[in-house]
Order: C-alpha cells, then structure tokens, then sequence
C-alpha cells in the first residue's frame, strides 16, 4: 500500500504492489503500461518488459482470463529466445505449459512440455528450478494425456550434473 502511494514508485513496482494486494484487474494495466515504459527506455528494458508481461499475464490469470493471459506471455516470450537467457525463456515457456493444463488443452500442453523440457535438458543448469518445473510440467502433461507410465519413467530421470 505504502508503495502505491509515492510518486517515486516505479511502474513495474507499482503493478507488482497493485498484484500483490489482489488489485489483478489493476496491476494488469499497470504492468502493460510497465511494459511500453520499459520498451521505450534505455538501459535494460527487455528484462523489464519480460517480467512486466509476465506480471500481466499471471494477473490475468487470476482474473481467469486465460486467452488474455496467453497473449501476454506469448508477447513475453517473443522477446526471449533459447539462445540468450535459457532460464527466462524456461520460465515463459513454463508459464504457457502451465495455462495450456489449467485450459485442459491436453494435447497442445504436452507438445509444449516435451519441447520445453527437451531445450531444459540441453541447457544444462540441472538443479535450477526453472528446469526442474520443466521436468515436472512434462511428467504432468504426459499423466493428463494417458501415458501414466511415461510419466513415471520421466519422474525416474536422474540428469547428470554439469561442471560450471
């Protein structure tokens, strides 16, 4: 609340304050509008942008708009790309795997998490949480879809740790 009353409160802030108490109608605005502000700044407005678009998809998720939530982060997604930071891509990509189960959109959920668990496992990074939620997001979508002992023989994957 304190954050929503200063001036100084940046815009991401304020829509990560507006999330925070439950205002999701609001911080999805208000993240947007963090969103342009980011694109149009200098310095490091991706990254900003990136997560003011992922606060707006999560917001309007809660608001149970789930389209309206894919589009923001597809939009966050296109800013992103395997080849540059694996892990905020791994997050993205987690996020619409996760839509697609709340959506019951079985088939198109597992696609999506075989592809993200398959560039998780090419990353390497194997204890990070970003990929173990891949992992996890794919054992899930591969129960949904019937393929229970799939499943459990993904959930036996031991990854092999990687030096540094």
């Amino acid at each position: 609340e304190q954050l929503l009353q200063r001036a100084d409160t940046s815009a991401l802030d304020r829509a990560n304050a507006l999330f925070a108490t439950k205002k999701f109608a609001q911080a999805e605005a208000a993240a947007l509008e963090a969103k342009d502000k980011a694109l149009a700044a200098a310095g490091k407005p991706v990254r900003d942008a990136i997560q003011a678009l992922r606060l707006a998809g999560n917001a309007a998720l809660e608001q149970i708009d789930y389209p309206r939530a894919l589009d923001h982060f597809r939009a966050a997604a296109s800013l992103t790309n395997p080849g540059g930071d694996v892990m905020v891509w791994l997050d993205i990509q987690n996020d619409i795997t996760y839509l697609y189960y709340l959506q019951g959109r079985c088939p198109e959920g597992l696609a999506q998490a075989r592809s993200v668990w398959q560039s998780a496992q090419q990353a390497g990074h194997n204890d990070a949480p970003s990929v173990l939620k891949a992992h996890m997001r794919y054992a899930s979508a591969l129960d949904d879809n019937g393929q229970a002992d799939a499943a459990e023989e993904t959930l036996k994957f031991r990854p092999i740790k990687r030096a540094p």
